[in-house]
């Protein structure tokens, strides 16, 4: 028997999905209330408290966090334990929470596309947001999900809420709905919802227009302000008035200049390259903002956040093929030309640099024209990166974890990102933190439970939207430049430069 839970940080009271081989004899699901605590001869422990089940099946398992009743509330770390008619698993560590880990649930489960995000109609009826039945602008949503937490008046384990009690949360009691770092939405409700088990219910009143912008497949998430936390990204669909939504079709162009620095004592070879992002999508602010929520906090600019599942692309973008690329930068591209790549059966424009082409100074691209988009010229100036402090990286990772440096575009952004994970395989979890340059450092907290932290700096900056007279069938331009250093760090040795 093996199981996969993929938690971040689990609240008490969520409703949980362990994943793995042999959880149960067959599949059956609960058909009364209480829960039971067990089903197919499959039982599930957290701490030595039996878990309330939903479902059963040989890889899947849906459960209920205990909530611990008479317990302090707060940060704390459990074991979870499957038992089945095979045997007993070892147990399993989860980091877990009183507060915030608010995830949306989705049609399908799997945590990604389509979610129950609902149109509240005038009369009250509920109909599921889609391209087909969008909001409007000013309209009301019902959002439901779990990971809220333990409430006030606490509830039993496994049984429905009761229509007639009014729940409040021990977490943040303040979220909204934003489509990157843009509110679009206001709380206007959360709570238990009735009926239910276990169930987060959160009721949204949209923003009139121009402050909610429209499209057919928004990438949306709900989070607090009050502590650095989110939901998954969702789609939601949002129109001018009733009626299927339609979106035209716009064309944007991205251009990224990257170098990933290797540090003083690291054999490795820097790299340089410029990713141009030519596209065809439909019109809406989803391109145009970070896909993952900006939330502000007392100690600076910066998130946290647990991404879920890898999930596709909300929105499907065709390429483009402009023709050549000529690029001419630094010293090195004076100039060099690139033709477009196909993958995916689509052209792409990810073009590996000469050394010294990403540095100090003009970097201009050049377009020749093609598939329906006119020769186009746009150039960027770069400014010099920022010097990391000599005590960086540090011999051993604690946290918090302090980051400094000098110069640099006092405009630009320094990011810090922390990916964790097992001693092998990939990473699983991560947080960010950034501040502007000119504040010289930056100290943020991380989850320390992995035997593996891999460390990227980020010195960068966006541009906004430039118009663009010279290219026919092509509205604007962005650039963006980043400088990165990438580690990979073990509590038990020196941090080193991840082989590029």
């Amino acid at each position: 028997m093996s199981a996969d839970p993929r938690f971040a940080v689990t609240p008490r009271g969520a409703i949980i999905t362990i994943m793995g081989r042999n959880l149960a004899s067959r599949e059956e699901a609960a058909i009364s209330t209480p829960l039971p605590t067990s089903l197919a001869g499959t039982s599930v422990t957290i701490d030595g408290m039996r878990a309330p089940l939903f479902y059963v099946s040989p890889t899947q398992i849906n459960a209920q966090h205990p909530s611990f009743p008479g317990q302090p509330i707060g940060v704390e770390g459990s074991n979870l334990v499957v038992t089945t008619q095979l045997g007993i698993s070892g147990p399993f560590g989860i980091p877990s929470s009183a507060y915030f880990g608010y995830a949306v649930f989705t049609l399908d489960g799997s945590g990604c596309g389509p979610a129950h995000v609902y149109n509240i109609t005038s009369n009250g009826e509920w109909i599921r947001n889609s391209p087909e039945n969008p909001a409007t602008p000013g309209s009301y949503l019902a959002i439901l999900g779990t990971g809220r937490g333990p409430v006030d008046p606490p509830l039993p384990d496994g049984i429905p809420t009761p229509a007639d009690v009014v729940t409040k949360y021990w977490g943040s009691p303040w979220q909204a709905l934003a489509l990157g770092q843009h509110v679009i939405g206001q709380q206007l409700f959360e709570g238990r919802a009735p009926g239910m088990i276990s169930v987060d219910q959160v009721n949204m009143k949209l923003e009139p227009q121009p402050r909610t912008p429209l499209g057919c497949n928004l990438p949306a998430w709900v989070g607090s302000i009050a502590v650095t936390g989110s939901s998954q990204t969702f789609p939601l669909s949002i129109s001018r008035g009733p009626g299927p939504c339609v979106e035209p079709v716009q064309h944007d162009a991205l251009l990224r200049w990257r170098k990933v620095l290797s540090s003083n004592y690291s054999p490795t070879r820097d790299t340089e390259e410029l990713v141009v992002s030519l596209t065809a999508h439909a019109a809406d602010v989803a391109e145009s903002l970070p896909p993952r929520p900006f939330l502000p906090s007392s100690n600076g600019l910066r998130y946290y956040f647990n991404p879920g599942p890898p999930c596709p692309p909300l929105r499907r973008v065709k390429r483009l093929d402009a023709g050549v690329l000529t690029v001419t930068a630094g010293a090195s591209c004076q100039p060099c030309r690139f033709p477009p790549e196909l993958r995916d059966e689509e052209p792409e424009y990810i073009v590996p640099l000469p050394a010294g082409s990403v540095r100090e100074g003009t970097a201009r691209a050049e377009f020749a024209g093609n598939d329906g988009i006119g020769p186009f010229s746009s150039e960027l100036a770069i400014p010099p990166p920022i010097q990391l402090a000599d005590d960086f990286p540090p011999s051993v990772v604690r946290r918090p974890l302090l980051v400094r440096w000098t110069g640099g575009d006092p405009t630009s952004t320094v990011r810090v990102e922390l990916r964790r994970g097992p001693a092998e395989g990939p990473m699983v979890g991560y947080s960010l933190a950034w501040e502007k340059t000119s504040a010289g450092w930056l100290v943020f907290d991380f989850e320390p439970l992995a035997a593996v932290i891999e460390i990227i700096v980020t010195n960068y900056k966006g541009f906004p939207d430039i118009p663009s007279t010279s290219a026919p069938g092509l509205p604007s331009i962005r650039h963006e430049w980043a400088y990165e250093w990438h580690y990979r760090c073990s509590p038990d040795y020196r941090c080193v430069p991840i082989p590029r």
